[in-house]
Formats: C-alpha cells, sequence, structure tokens
C-alpha cells in the first residue's frame, strides 16, 4: 500500500497562550478526516477509485465512499468486457490508526489504547433493497492503561452499538501485565500482535441503507470516549463525547500512514509531530503534518512488518468478480 499522509484529531490542542478556562468551541465537521462521497456510474462499466494509488472503491451502483483528505482522487471507468463483469457487488475499503485517552482529563500521549482498523464494506442491491456487509479486523498495537479495564466498542451509522471488546487487556493482549508496546525499554523486543491470536475480525450485515459509518469507543467506567471517524453527529455522539472541557481531543485516527508511530508513555503527541498543533487548530487549510519529520526519540518505534495490512489473509474475503481491486 502506498502511503496516504493524512491525519485525524478530534479537537484542536490549544496553545499555552490560549486561556484554558475560556476555550472556544471548535467546528466538528472539520474533524473527519475523510470526504464523503458517491461513487459516480456509467451503464456497462465498473467504477475503480483510487486515493494516491491506493484502490478505495470498485463499484457498479451509487453506493457512499470514503476520500481520504489530502490525497490525489483518480476515478476510471472499466468496461465489463475488460475482464470485469455486473456481480452487483459494489466495495469499499479504509484503514485506519485508532489511539485513544483512557480519560477525559488525559495527558495527550494517546497510547492507552492504540489499533489498527481495517474496514471493507460490501454493497449489493437485490430487487432494489440496499444491504451491506461490513468487516472489520481490529489489530491490537499498543496498551498504556496499565492496570484499568477498558472496553472497546463502534456504534455504526443506523445507531447499533457493538462492544467487541469487554475487557481490552484479556481481548487483545492475553497475558500481560502493566504498560504494553508503549515504554522505551520495550522496543527492543515488542510484543507482537500481527497474528491470528492477536487481530480479531468482526462481521456485520446492515439492511435496507448503503450509508455506513463506524464510529470506534473506548469506555472508563461511566466515560464512553469516541474517536469519530465521519460525521459524527448524525450518530448522535455529542461534543463533549470527543472533546475535553479544556479542548483537547479523547482520541485522534490516522489514515494509512506508514510513518505513523505512537508516542511513548506520557509525552504529549503534540510535541513529536510537527506541524500537528497549527494543523489541529485549523490554522492550515491542508493537512501539512510531516510523519517523515517527527522526533522518532519520543515515539514507540517499530519495524514496518509490526503492522499487518494484509490481515484479510487471515480472514478470507469472497471479492466476487471484483477481486482485482485488492493489490
Amino acid at each position: 500500500m502506498k502511503k496516504i499522509f493524512v491525519i485525524l484529531s478530534i479537537v484542536a490542542l490549544f496553545a499555552a497562550c490560549v486561556d484554558k478556562d475560556n476555550v472556544k468551541q471548535i467546528d466538528t465537521a472539520n474533524l473527519s478526516p475523510v470526504k464523503e462521497k458517491t461513487a459516480p456510474i456509467r451503464e456497462g462499466y465498473r467504477t475503480i477509485i483510487t486515493a494516491n494509488g491506493d484502490t478505495i472503491c470498485s463499484a457498479v451502483a451509487a453506493v457512499p465512499y470514503f476520500l481520504p483528505k489530502g490525497t490525489t482522487e483518480k476515478i476510471e471507468y472499466v468496461p465489463f468486457t475488460k475482464g470485469y463483469q455486473n456481480d452487483g457487488i459494489s466495495q469499499v475499503d479504509n484503514q485506519f490508526h485508532l489511539c485513544f485517552e483512557d480519560t477525559k482529563n488525559g495527558d495527550n500521549d494517546y497510547n492507552d489504547f492504540a489499533c489498527y482498523m481495517s474496514l471493507h464494506r460490501t454493497h449489493v442491491n437485490p430487487n432494489g433493497v440496499p444491504h451491506c456487509t461490513l468487516e472489520m479486523c481490529i489489530q491490537p498495537v499498543a496498551y498504556g492503561a496499565g492496570i484499568q479495564n477498558l472496553k472497546f466498542g463502534v456504534k455504526l451509522s443506523n445507531g447499533a452499538i457493538y462492544i467487541l471488546a469487554d475487557n481490552i487487556r484479556n481481548t487483545y493482549f492475553p497475558g500481560t501485565t502493566g504498560f504494553v508496546n508503549v515504554l522505551a525499554s520495550q522496543m527492543e523486543s515488542p510484543y507482537q500482535t500481527n497474528d491470528i491470536n492477536h487481530i480479531k475480525h468482526y462481521k456485520f450485515q446492515i439492511d435496507g441503507s448503503n450509508d455506513v459509518r463506524v464510529n470506534p469507543f473506548i469506555i472508563n467506567g461511566s466515560d464512553t470516549i469516541y474517536v469519530a471517524l465521519h460525521q459524527h453527529s448524525l450518530e448522535g455522539i455529542t461534543y463533549s463525547d470527543m472533546v475535553s472541557s479544556k479542548g483537547y481531543p479523547y482520541g485522534i485516527a490516522i489514515i494509512n500512514s506508514d510513518n505513523f508511530r505512537h508516542a511513548i508513555e506520557k509525552i504529549p503527541i503534540s510535541t513529536i509531530y510537527y506541524n500537528f498543533t497549527r494543523w489541529i487548530n485549523g490554522q492550515d487549510d491542508v493537512l501539512d503534518v510531516d510523519w517523515n519529520g517527527h522526533d522518532h526519540s519520543k515515539t514507540f518505534n517499530y519495524n514496518n512488518n509490526f503492522i499487518n495490512k494484509n490481515c484479510w489473509n487471515l480472514y478470507p474475503i469472497n471479492y466476487g468478480k471484483s477481486k482485482k481491486m485488492r493489490k
């Protein structure tokens, strides 16, 4: 997969000169890392949509897809005679790094729970009735919450809520104690999670709609903390579910960046990535966080094979006649 340098933060991290007792609320419409679009369709053709060269949508119907902000979009129309046929199947792919704070008054290192999420949607419209199968792979990456018992789940655009892990440590980091993959001393021998024993596969059926958005969250006691990947207000997720009273995000999501590494314990992420604070304060119109130009001494640096971006090999998907979609 080619690098897509896109990052989402759920709110602005304010500069030190800002009076934190009088924080101005930001426009949460700008928080999504993706542009929500609808695939254009031509009769007799399959629509292939790429973002910076990565295929994110293969469609024969006008299904929604999500274009990562800051990427170059290319739309091609491939005749069915060129190796494709109208099998009625449309597919959409996205991948994200998710990084959470475990409380609503955290230290902004965003490593209390970090994971890699791969999403695959298959759309069919039998007899004109939309039907979507949502498949999700979650690879755990880090657990900096210490002894706390955190839950992990997702809320879908149809309002359905699914708890994927009643206990994040027991589900994703079995046999561990204390911090996992967040201390500098752990980098020489990190806890490996890129296999079928750690990567979990989930499958959901959504009938009657092609509009499928995923909003991940963690639960710590009475606090539910969201990372909203899409227009979260449509799912009834409030500003205070994502943003602290001091104007700090509870979680961030980064789209498919090979260069992203989460912070070492107790190091604010805004001190690591150049332009991060400026961008999430809305001071730049483009996503210009420099993933290559970051302070490596403050991040948990694992090799490029640590993240399993081909997790679907563990859980094969039936791609029908559109198998060319995935490289």
